[in-house]
């Protein structure tokens, strides 16, 4: 059974999560007269997350959604076919993970997505644009200079793609991610010149953050 898992965000929230079997639903409410609402399939539910493990009828070249993965991160999405060069998403290790800006405050970055897939993208968009602009240190810098057990393809998930590792991942109890209510994670999708989106541990919800303020990242390959 798949679950969907919905999100909303706006402005200025007020969240209130509903839990339901097999799905989730992130409500974010407002003054505001408009809500943007995002839906994505969630590829595993926790059951099958925790029956996962060695699957002999998977080849060598075959994961599992929260198996190992070749660069010693952790598998978090399988779209089920390979296109456009890849399959499966790939979360780097725990202690990989650090804090930093966005970077481009008060910059237009055009072209960055919000969709599964993108991430890779936004990232090489983000990097280029910084290296014009002079800045160093970014999230999207970091983690495309990061190299883990001899890889060194990753890049800064966009925000739909953080969101599956949340609900595959996190919610689940893997990948080391904290669960403190304050904690969050940049993405690679820009909300506006000033902001980008963030998902906080709480629920996976999504919102937007001044793109100067420290987030946690963490960085995921394509494969």
């Amino acid at each position: 059974m798949k679950k969907i898992l919905r999100a909303a965000s706006v402005a200025a929230i007020t969240i209130s999560v509903i839990v339901v079997t097999g799905m989730v639903f992130a409500a974010c409410t407002s003054n505001a007269n408009t809500v943007e609402t995002r839906q994505i399939n969630v590829i595993a539910t926790s059951q099958e997350i925790q029956n996962s493990g060695h699957d002999e009828n998977h080849s060598a070249d075959e994961y599992i959604i929260g198996s190992t993965g070749p660069a010693g991160g952790i598998i978090f999405y399988d779209k089920g076919h390979s296109s456009d060069g890849w399959r499966y998403l790939e979360a780097a290790p725990a202690e990989t993970e650090f804090r930093t800006g966005w970077g481009a405050f008060g910059h237009h970055v055009s072209g960055t997505e919000t969709d599964i897939g993108n991430g890779k993208r936004n990232t090489g968009i983000i990097v280029d644009y910084l290296n014009r602009i002079g800045e160093t240190g970014s999230a999207a810098q970091i983690c495309d200079n990061l190299v883990v057990n001899g890889f060194g393809d990753w890049f800064l998930p966009c925000i739909d793609e953080l969101m599956l590792m949340h609900a595959n991942l996190h919610s689940n109890g893997l990948g080391g991610f904290s669960d403190a209510w304050d904690a969050w994670w940049w993405s690679s999708s820009q909300y506006d010149d000033h902001h980008a989106w963030y998902m906080n541990s709480y629920g996976g919800l999504f919102n937007n953050h001044a793109k100067p303020n420290t987030g946690s990242v963490r960085a995921i390959r394509a494969f």
